[in-house]
């Protein structure tokens, strides 16, 4: 169902524009996040889970229509290692 969506929202708009959006919502929440840092509330909270939630469903589609689903659970298995490792080496 989702991925159907996602291919329904590029055939609507494009891949350019949904790039454009992907950089648009990565930008509000780096404003969002700003805003938790600065002023710690439930309602900036709440507005930095929507923005998370926004950047995580353009990521989907973006990921789902350049097929890289896979490339980029391997990317972030190995980012995860990597923190890890960091992790333990500064205990």
């Amino acid at each position: 169902m989702t991925n159907r969506l996602y291919e329904q929202a590029v055939e609507k708009w494009g891949l350019p524009l949904q790039y454009g959006m992907l950089m648009e919502e990565c930008a509000e929440l780096i404003k969002a996040t700003n805003k938790v840092q600065r002023m710690p509330s439930q309602k900036n909270y709440s507005q930095l889970a929507e923005e998370m939630a926004d950047v995580l469903i353009m990521i989907g589609q973006i990921q789902h229509i350049l097929h890289l689903k896979g490339q980029v659970a391997a990317c972030k298995e190995q980012k995860i290692i990597r923190l890890q490792e960091l992790i333990e080496g500064l205990t």
